[in-house]
């Protein structure tokens, strides 16, 4: 799992948990897939296709999942397994301690998983990340296939890294150069890329709200409605502007994706 990483959680001999065992569409806050094998083995695929691959083992109600190879901020992540029913699992990420105190209980539940156990006509591969977009099937999109997904999923990761720098910085926003100041929390440059933008040959497409730079959160009257982070036409990295002059995108069909001060994500048409 990779919405944002929260280093610290050790690794132990990986054993066998048959109550996890099978594969899983991730349905919030990314779509993915992922597969736990009985012998403590695990495989992801997100949405752009790329494999993970890695061990887990189970801790009383505690998942610990260790990546084969630890880069781009693929760390051991711990995880307190809440069952909703025997197909659908929910993995909230626990922080060290020595963070712990620092992270909201909302932030937390934003970045909580929840899956649901495939059916054995389905598999890990391409449809089954489309599955966990929308089990429905309903897939009415003008554009290049999840584009808009991976855009949301972006500004949430964003926003939430956003939020988790804040508070470690006696609750002050950045100012200026806030991609690198994020890095720590979100571990993805990627995410700062919108993927059509990407897929075109260039970089960046997401604002940081100028309105917000340096400033306290208590200062905030409502952090529900205050935009952070936004989609915008402008090409720059760690770009400071205004939702207003920042320019509609436009990228997506649906409309442009905003984050907010409390973390939460919308499109916007």
């Amino acid at each position: 799992m990779c919405c944002l990483a929260l280093p610290g959680c050790s690794h132990k001999k990986a054993v066998q948990a048959a109550s996890l065992v099978g594969s899983w569409s991730v349905v919030a806050p990314m779509p993915e897939a992922v597969a736990f094998a009985g012998d403590g083995s695990y495989q992801e695929q997100d949405i752009d296709s790329k494999m993970r691959f890695g061990s887990y083992i189970i801790q009383g109600n505690k998942l610990v999942m260790h990546p084969a190879v630890e880069s781009e901020g693929y760390e051991d992540q711990t995880f307190e397994m809440i069952w909703m029913g025997p197909d659908k699992l929910n993995l909230k990420p626990v922080p060290p301690a020595e963070v712990k105190d620092k992270i909201a209980p909302e932030m937390l539940d934003a970045m909580t998983f929840r899956m649901r156990r495939q059916g054995p006509a389905e598999k890990l591969d391409k449809d089954a990340v489309v599955s966990a977009m929308d089990p429905q099937g309903n897939h009415k999109r003008t554009e290049p296939l999840n584009d808009a997904q991976t855009c949301v999923s972006n500004v949430k990761q964003i926003s939430m890294g956003m939020l988790m720098y804040a508070q470690d910085y006696d609750e002050v926003y950045p100012s200026t150069e806030w991609q690198s100041k994020l890095m720590p929390y979100v571990r993805q440059a990627e995410i700062f890329d919108c993927p059509t933008v990407k897929r075109q040959g260039g970089s960046g497409g997401y604002a940081f709200n100028e309105a917000l730079t340096g400033v306290n959160m208590s200062k905030i009257a409502d952090p529900s409605s205050q935009i952070s982070i936004f989609e915008t036409a402008v090409l720059q990295t760690s770009l400071v502007a205004s939702p207003i002059n920042g320019g509609k995108a436009g990228r997506h069909s649906d409309g442009d994706t905003v984050g907010y001060a409390d973390g939460h994500v919308k499109v916007v048409p």
